[in-house]
């Protein structure tokens, strides 16, 4: 491709972003984009940031080391690492000094490259621009509104560079791209573990697939340069990995079998979208299939059109073969699976539209998931055990090319392992894989299944605007494409930055000494029940609380993370008891200087409860600020 191709593609994802941003682009100093889990995210993400450059500008740039969670020493081991963002974030931070500034540039920047670097991998394949430039806008923005504020969530940008660079060598054996594929794997593995995890696995399924069906690449010097690239790049990643393995071995780490189930998509998930998430969607379909959580999303119109109709050319008579040519009892099943298909759909539409009020979703959901799964695992077993569907899965399978035959497996392997250990094989494959255990969510397993996607998209929109040689038609696909995912307005939270900073924080960041303190009040003990907005809320405080110790740089008992250390576990039971004497007792034997009670946030009972106490003991109060109260201990 010419260089000016180059340029106009990389501006027309800077205008794509932008526009879907819209307005983030006129606030980019003082807002950030949020998405369904709400501004939590950006507030840790903040923190993390943070954490991570002190560490490094300390010269420990693989410690682990952070001032939540008091006593614990490891918080950045609960999360994410996103080291190499960091690192990014390190020059930029000094030179524009505005954390939310730096913070959506990073966001423009993972989302300006996964699109052009999906398009150079789309392009590599199928050598059509206009059907490339379709699957990689669909590709870059799928769950664009999901994930905005999360960004070790979403920074996979370097994962299609790795991959372009591999199948750009595996092409033509030059060492360079081989380079070139290690370098963006390293890259990849420091932005985000997920996807770390996720391209590990891909590449050594690409080799060994190539291995196997492309005998060029058994000469000894492609084999020695490939194993020698990525046992380097592996021991590299390993350096950056390994203080944080240790420690989740050490911890003893391990989330739940029906933890994983909660993270994982289910049959219905391909089908939900909210009104957030895919207005074009939402406008055609009047809101229906929109009940369930928001990160359980339907794939695009574009994505799931083009990707079925490339299943549907390419193994046209393996699901349903003609009548004549199978045996009674299989064509009996067949219909009863296809009218089993329907009949959920229907249940479906009627809840929906409030004429069947009987079945109320999501009461009736599992019911559902369970007949679509019975329907999807009878077609998928029965190429596999019916002789006749196996051998026409074999000659379609050898009528397309090594690359299609490849992204056709990785498309049902991800698809199923999103699924998580219910309703797919994650279960079994997480006790036999390396790091397949450490996924905390299963439904992220299926954005690797999402390039898949864009690849058989690529190309069966390349089929089609080859066959009708219209440009025009080619055009209007991506319009299609880049209204699908265009939703206005966004939601943006602004961060407390500046003169915005309380001032209980700008006075304890005053304070000689490097000790703890405790902000109350703390999330409630994981046994009580609490509605998911009290638990959104509750999350928020604890969030704050964490975001603003950037600014008073003081060590804090309260924290946030996807896994909380014992320690925290720990503090939220004995707060039970809070104000009672062996809880303050506890609280100065670990080295609590000062407790900050934020009194709007308390209940009134509460508040009156501890107020009381107060008085009683005979605590002077330290400091009083608006709504907020400091005690010493």
């Amino acid at each position: 491709m010419k260089i000016l191709r180059h340029f106009l593609i990389i501006l027309y994802f800077i205008i794509l972003t932008a526009l879907y941003s819209f307005p983030l682009i006129l606030n980019v100093r003082t807002h950030s984009m949020y998405g369904n889990e709400g501004p939590t995210d950006i507030l840790y993400y903040l923190w993390n940031i943070s954490m991570n450059i002190k560490n490094i500008t300390n010269g420990e740039i693989n410690s682990m080391q952070g001032n939540i969670f008091y006593p614990d020493k490891h918080p950045l081991a609960y999360n994410d690492r996103s080291i190499l963002n960091s690192i990014m974030a390190l020059p930029l931070l000094k030179f524009l000094e505005n954390r939310i500034l730096v913070f959506n540039l990073l966001f423009f920047l993972v989302s300006v490259l996964s699109g052009y670097g999906g398009f150079l991998l789309f392009y590599n394949i199928t050598g059509s621009a206009i059907a490339s430039l379709m699957a990689s806008t669909a590709v870059d923005f799928f769950g664009f509104y999901n994930y905005p504020q999360n960004l070790y969530a979403i920074s996979w940008q370097w994962v299609f560079f790795s991959i372009y660079f591999l199948h750009r060598y595996f092409k033509s054996p030059g060492f360079k791209n081989l380079i070139m594929s290690g370098v963006f794997y390293v890259l990849t593995c420091l932005s985000t573990m997920y996807m770390g995890v996720f391209l590990t696995y891909f590449i050594a399924g690409l080799f060994f697939f190539n291995l196997y069906n492309y005998r060029p690449i058994w000469r000894k010097d492609i084999l020695l340069r490939f194993f020698a690239v990525f046992i380097l790049s592996g021991i590299t990643v390993l350096y950056f990995w390994y203080p944080y393995i240790e420690i989740s071995r050490i911890s003893g780490f391990k989330t739940s079998v029906f933890y994983k189930a909660g993270y994982s998509y289910s049959f219905l998930s391909f089908l939900t979208v909210k009104q957030t998430t895919g207005l074009l969607w939402w406008k055609l379909t009047g809101g229906v299939f929109n009940y369930l959580p928001e990160w359980y999303s339907f794939p695009g119109l574009s994505l799931t059109f083009f990707t079925l109709y490339y299943l549907r050319t390419r193994f046209r008579n393996t699901i349903m073969p003609p009548k004549d040519t199978q045996s009674l009892t299989i064509n009996i099943m067949d219909k009863t699976g296809l009218i089993l298909l329907c009949a959920v759909f229907i249940l479906i539409l009627l809840d929906e539209t409030g004429i069947y009020p009987w079945a109320r979703l999501p009461y009736n959901a599992n019911m559902l998931n369970f007949a679509l799964a019975l329907v999807f695992y009878y077609f998928f077993l029965k190429l596999f055990l019916y002789r006749q569907s196996r051998n026409r899965f074999i000659i379609s399978l050898n009528n397309i090319s090594t690359v299609e035959r490849f992204y056709v497996y990785l498309l049902f392997v991800a698809f199923l392992l999103s699924l998580g250990p219910f309703f797919g094989p994650f279960y079994i494959l997480e006790n036999i894989l390396p790091g397949i255990s450490s996924i905390r969510a299963p439904h992220r397993i299926f954005r690797i299944g999402i390039i898949a996607a864009g690849v058989l998209s690529a190309i069966s929109a390349s089929d089609i605007l080859q066959r009708k040689k219209k440009n025009i038609l080619g055009y209007l696909l991506l319009l299609v494409a880049i209204a699908e995912y265009f939703n206005y307005p966004v939601k943006l939270y602004s961060p407390p930055q500046g003169s915005a900073i309380p001032e209980v924080y700008k006075w304890l960041s005053q304070e000689k000494g490097d000790f703890a303190i405790l902000e109350l009040p703390v999330q409630k003990s994981p046994e009580f029940k609490k509605t998911a907005a009290e638990k959104q809320q509750e999350t928020f405080n604890q969030v704050k609380y964490m975001y603003f110790s950037i600014y008073h740089g003081k060590k804090v008992l309260n924290g946030y993370s996807s896994v909380m250390p014992g320690s925290y576990v720990w503090l939220l039971h004995i707060m039970q008891y809070f104000p009672q004497g062996p809880v303050i007792d506890k609280l100065r034997e670990i080295g609590v200087n000062y407790i900050i009670l934020h009194k709007d946030l308390f209940e009134q009972n509460e508040w009156k409860k501890i107020k009381t106490w107060i008085e009683s003991s005979g605590i002077e109060p330290v400091r009083e600020f608006d709504g907020v109260l400091v005690i010493g201990l």
